[in-house]
């Protein structure tokens, strides 16, 4: 039987006895409720049933945001509002999702505004830094400089932060401002790395495998090191953390074109038990329904009939007799272009015949 907390309630009774002692009304309410904000984050987190979390992930991100809007000054907090909030965008809204979860219209509309939110509440928990919140929209070298000084008690900010502010500019390809921006993300999560490089399940190496895989190699790509990225972030959760996968198989397969690999990436998802990290049970059904949409979707991603071709050639060459000196002419078929690092759901270029 699942007990149901009404956190808002108790947030009203600690807020009518933080009026009855001398310290601070906010920090009292928020450290007083913090227990009950990580015993209702485990219990979203390790849900085995997706479709209802569904329905009861916006209340409890309504009652989430009415505990942080009274005390944003409270890091721990304001980062899970975040963390909350950028694991329903990409488990529930992200577009890729369509033909699975079948989301409102304005999808696209609703992830961008949950994934700019995330932003903002991971911010509260840095404002301390010097610089910082002038370098967010500021000069560069200001903001590195503040995310330099960051120490390991801001990890969780800077990586929730840094994880909604990527995923929001991945979904702006329209923004060139905001895709500009994905570097300062990119700094924040490197300082992550550095500071405690099995945070999140490798979550920053996960985040720099997707940086890596979703440009093409003329704007910043490396698929050998969007790889590399994957492996350590693989080793970090012992293989159990299953997004990771799947995002690898969406970006670095795509981006190399290699739709066996991709075959055989997420068709492991699939066979793994959801529950093989029961901390992260949800996360894990999220990315196993996010499988079975890519691989339902897979002409969407991959020139299919080319890699066929290429292989019946291959075939045809093993199996055939030395040439003669004097060889017929051959006509060969051109294969079409491939198509590199194109999110699945957006339009395929057709093949020229």
């Amino acid at each position: 039987m699942q007990c149901h907390f009404d956190l808002r309630a108790l947030v009203v009774r600690l807020a009518f006895l933080a009026t009855l002692t001398t310290l601070p009304g906010c920090a009292l309410l928020a450290g007083a409720a913090m227990p009950v904000v990580r015993w209702r984050s485990a219990e979203m987190f390790a849900s085995g049933d997706a479709e209802r979390s569904r329905v009861d992930i916006p209340g409890n991100l309504a009652q989430l945001r009415f505990l942080a809007d009274l005390a944003p000054d409270h890091a721990p907090v304001n980062v899970a509002v975040a963390q909350a909030l950028g694991g329903y965008a990409l488990g529930y809204l992200d577009p890729v999702l369509t033909p699975g979860f079948e989301p409102p219209q304005d999808a696209l509309a609703q992830a961008r505004k949950a994934f700019r939110e995330g932003r903002a509440y991971a911010m509260r928990g840095l404002t301390s830094l010097p610089g910082f919140v002038a370098g967010v929209d500021g000069d560069l070298e200001v903001f590195r400089a503040a995310v330099a000084s960051a120490g390991f008690p801001e990890v969780p900010a800077l990586f929730w932060m840094a994880y909604n502010w990527g995923q929001l500019a991945l979904l702006s390809f329209d923004d060139i401002e905001l895709s500009a921006e994905f570097e300062k993300a990119e700094m924040m999560m490197r300082r992550v790395e550095e500071l405690a490089p099995g945070y999140y399940h490798g979550g920053a190496q996960a985040f720099l495998m997707v940086r890596y895989a979703s440009r093409p190699t003329l704007l910043g790509g490396d698929p050998a090191a969007a790889k590399a990225a994957w492996s350590r972030a693989r080793e970090a959760s012992g293989g159990r953390f299953l997004m990771t996968d799947v995002l690898y198989a969406q970006y670095g397969c795509v981006q190399t074109q290699d739709a066996a690999e991709f075959r055989r990436v997420l068709e492991a998802v699939i066979a793994t038990p959801s529950d093989v990290l029961p901390e992260e049970r949800l996360a894990n059904l999220l990315a196993q329904r996010r499988a079975r949409i890519l691989l339902d979707r897979i002409a969407d991603c991959f020139d299919l009939e080319a890699a066929e071709d290429t292989g019946a050639e291959a075939t045809d060459a093993e199996a055939a007799p030395a040439p003669s000196p004097t060889p017929s002419p051959r006509v060969r078929k051109t294969p079409a272009p491939a198509v590199r690092n194109r999110m699945p759901g957006s339009p395929r270029p057709k093949a020229r015949r």
